[in-house]
């Protein structure tokens, strides 16, 4: 709990206590000795007090005032914090919308109520939901109504409009916080040095990317629409803390990274949000439908889907609304830990953010300026235990490649190579270069580096100098100049829109980047950042080349077969029409040689008929039963063909026909 000054009570030990003494004080007291040396303590122990209490005021008002700032929703209490020689104006645990809980749990996030009185921001508020073992920081103060966010601020902003940096942390969309970043180390590096920097949260794993049928039950890429909801609240509200909303720059790692570039080329996300943009170490986590085996398998454990194609998505959604967080968490807990490897979260493409995949994305860029680079290694080494027929399968979707042609080729390359993710490596150094050469392409500028500081070059090393994580107690020499280097690229970035002056825009013809690292060699030399050229030549040549080639050879094939396919159904269906036209004219002339052939087999019979009637007469067997009325006539003579008589008897109404 924080003391504030209106707490301490003001203790001080007057001299006037002495000059009231009682009889006791009397020189020629017995007591008087006795009681003299203890006098003479009080006496001195009364500035102490005094002094202390004077100290601890200053301290409680110089160091730790209330900061009270106004923002369209209500009056906001912060504090002044930091280290003695940066001290800051802190605000943590700014609501920016409602709670996503209750019936607004798996929805887009809805604007915040207005407030009365002063809401108090100088606490981190809960972190979003996440449980793995996958961090050595695992967030233990946990709630779905984690979406706020937190802002650092230089004071002198107040009086001068500061670039602002608005910072997205990773974890693969389903761990890691907004809440797991020291103050001091915040200070040190950005908010001291005339920059507001905002810390944002959004929703992990299951709650921020559920992904069921066409997205109508529920809105994929939720998180994102955190992101931006947190976006708008920055352009309206930044300037109240002394940010200018017309210099912001993203920035995120990893998985926040991604963030950042999936954010450049969102349709939804206008160029008045955010100018520029650092992208440290991107995690290419985007791929169709990336989340949604995720989601129905933990639909299917939690009893809410059966494992079936066929489902009601309104009802999936309705029933995983009625259960616990816990329970969704620990289910999707076991199953991240259990290193399925296709089962994961992330954004993909749908209709309202992402229409279409980054390769296509990419020309539509808003010619944001970007800073954007990887670590040496990156996660080649990782306790995943995939293999490179999986690895391959994920990423060479995820970078665009779509045949098994392609999938078998990269399976050639990297099967040999076992126990290291060396796939994802080296599909993240190609997916970075072909960033950077697209949007260079766009006469955007944009400055690529690779971070090989030694011992600190794998996935995350970085974030020690960038954001202060993961401290150590004690630092080398070295360690101590790259933590002062690299957050000044990032500062220099944030307020001049680039890194340093020797630091050149990449050029896809002279491939240049900035090599940042600083080594201390055997003869005591040092090797310091620098520009060089040639960023991971064959992996890009692999990726971007070698697949590149496979692909369009596997898709040609393929267009090729569907052409002679076509043409084949063509010839099929002109060869019917041509036999149809063959099978009419020969059933035509069948139907009329059979009426030929009946209509003569009818005249022969008849013509027999009559020979034998002239002949013989009408035979004996010939007798013919009708029923007929007749008006009267009793009897009838008929002639016959020979000129002999038959007669019509009436017998009641049946009638016997015989001859004479």
């Amino acid at each position: 709990m924080r003391l504030y000054k209106e707490d301490i009570v003001e203790i001080s030990i007057s001299g006037d206590l002495i000059d009231d003494r009682p009889p006791i004080w009397d020189p020629k007291g017995k007591g008087y000795k006795a009681i003299r040396g203890f006098i003479e303590v009080t006496r001195s122990m009364r500035f102490s007090i005094v002094a202390t209490t004077v100290l601890a005021q200053c301290f409680i008002s110089c160091f730790s005032a209330d900061v009270i700032v106004n923002t369209s929703k209500g009056k906001i209490r912060g504090y002044v914090g930091g280290p003695k020689q940066n001290r800051i104006n802190i605000f943590k645990g700014i609501p920016f919308v409602a709670p996503p809980i209750g019936k607004n749990r798996f929805s887009k996030p809805k604007s915040v109520q207005p407030w009365d009185g002063i809401l108090d921001t100088t606490r981190y508020r809960a972190a979003c939901m996440s449980d793995t073992t996958y961090t050595s920081t695992p967030q233990k103060n946990i709630s779905e109504d984690c979406l706020y966010l937190n802002v650092f601020a230089d004071p002198h902003c107040t009086k001068s409009e500061c670039a602002v940096v608005v910072y997205i942390h990773g974890g693969s969309f389903y761990f890691q916080s907004a809440t797991m970043f020291n103050e001091n180390s915040i200070a040190k590096k950005y908010s001291s040095h005339h920059i507001i920097f905002v810390i944002i949260a959004y929703r992990l794993g299951i709650f921020g990317f559920i992904s069921i049928g066409d997205g109508k039950a529920a809105a994929k890429n939720l998180a994102f629409h955190d992101m931006i909801a947190a976006l708008q609240w920055v352009h309206d509200e930044i300037s109240n803390f002394g940010g200018n909303p017309n210099r912001v720059t993203l920035m995120g790692h990893s998985g926040g990274a991604t963030a950042v570039q999936l954010l450049s080329l969102c349709p939804r996300v206008p160029y008045r949000f955010f100018q520029q943009g650092i992208s440290l170490s991107s995690a290419d986590l985007y791929r169709k439908n990336l989340s949604n085996s995720m989601t129905m398998e933990i639909a299917y454990r939690v009893k809410c889907a059966e494992r079936s194609v066929a489902y009601e998505s309104e009802a999936v959604v309705e029933c995983l609304r009625q259960k616990t967080a816990s329970e969704l968490l620990r289910h999707q807990k076991s199953l991240t830990d259990a290193d399925y490897f296709d089962l994961m979260f992330g954004p993909e493409p749908d209709e309202e953010l992402f229409p279409a995949d980054i390769p296509v994305l990419l020309p539509r860029q808003n010619r944001r300026r970007m800073l954007l680079g990887i670590t040496k290694h990156e996660l080649a080494l990782t306790r995943f235990s995939s293999t490179a027929p999986q690895e391959c399968k994920t990423f060479t979707t995820v970078f665009g490649y779509h045949t098994k042609q392609t999938r078998r080729a990269c399976t050639d390359n990297y099967s040999f190579r076992k126990g290291k993710l060396l796939v994802m490596r080296d599909e993240t150094r190609a997916s970075v270069f072909r960033m950077a050469a697209k949007l260079a392409l766009n006469n955007t500028p944009v400055y690529l580096y690779s971070f090989d500081m030694p011992g600190h070059d794998m996935h995350s090393g970085d974030l020690l100098f960038a954001m202060g994580t993961h401290p150590r107690k004690e630092m080398t020499d070295n360690e101590i100049a790259m933590n002062q280097i690299y957050p000044s690229y990032i500062r220099k970035f944030v307020t001049d829109g680039q890194p340093d002056s020797g630091w050149l825009p990449f050029d896809e013809r002279r491939n240049n980047f900035m090599r940042i690292t600083y080594e201390t060699l055997a003869n005591g030399s040092t090797i310091n950042p620098h520009m060089t050229v040639g960023f991971y030549p064959n992996q890009i040549k692999l990726w971007l080349d070698h697949f590149g080639e496979v692909e369009r050879a596997a898709l040609e094939a393929q267009a090729k077969r569907a052409v002679l396919e076509l043409q084949t159904i063509e010839t099929n269906n002109d060869l019917g029409k041509d036999l149809g036209g063959i099978n009419d004219m020969r059933w035509m002339s069948i139907f009329w040689i059979s009426v030929a052939f009946g209509c003569m087999l009818i005249a022969a019979v008849i013509l027999l008929g009559i020979l034998l009637l002239i002949n013989n007469g009408v035979p004996s067997f010939l007798r013919y039963k009708f029923k007929r009325h007749f008006a009267g006539e009793r009897t009838r003579i008929l002639t016959a063909l020979n000129g002999k008589k038959y007669t019509l008897e009436e017998d009641g109404q049946e009638l016997k026909f015989f001859s004479n």
